[in-house]
């Protein structure tokens, strides 16, 4: 379940966060990241989602 009293943070940095995953991306993980995320934009788009 979702704490929804939970503080957020909207300006930390996951690539900041050494406990993040993608502290450890390179220039390949961003790249496909950026375009699996404009595929999916598009796909929604195209659908009128």
């Amino acid at each position: 379940m979702l704490d929804l009293q939970a503080e957020l943070q909207p300006n930390t940095i996951l690539e900041d966060d050494p406990t993040s995953p993608v502290c450890k991306w390179g220039d390949k993980e961003w790249r496909e990241f950026g375009y699996q995320s404009t595929k999916w934009r598009l796909s929604q788009f195209v659908h009128g989602e």
